[in-house]
């Protein structure tokens, strides 16, 4: 038996918010929309954290909060690293930082969600 990863998945207090911003502003595709789960191209899916909870049998508590939170960090990369940076700042993002070199070389800047899960934007190594 062959067990393989399929999709990273995130939780979100409003599915609706999140898709659109995933889908307009960043402009991920949606590859499947469930409702209260929709998955993106590159294999990261969102779902509603009430939902979520419910399936799992964990109390409702904390999910009309947004979710995100400093240990994760959901990652994209463009070969358009300004471009896509001028288009995110004029849609409003909750900008990080600017466009910075890490120390491994590679241009990036970060945001937040509407959850505030960490994003970050980098060219390709």
């Amino acid at each position: 038996m062959t067990i393989q990863f399929v999709n990273t998945l995130i939780m979100v207090k409003d599915i609706e918010v999140s898709k659109k911003f995933y889908e307009q502003t960043i402009g991920i595709p949606v590859v499947q929309d469930y409702g209260a789960c929709v998955i993106f191209e590159g294999h990261l899916a969102l779902h509603g954290a009430r939902e979520f909870r419910r399936l799992i049998g964990a109390p409702e508590g904390g999910t009309d909060e947004p979710q995100g939170s400093l240990n994760m960090d959901v990652y994209f990369e463009t070969d358009d690293l300004a471009g896509t940076y001028e288009r995110l700042c004029q849609a409003g993002v909750r900008l990080i930082h600017g466009i910075e070199t890490q120390a491994w070389g590679q241009p990036v800047f970060r945001f937040y969600d509407p959850d505030g899960h960490v994003v970050e934007i980098g060219a390709p190594l």
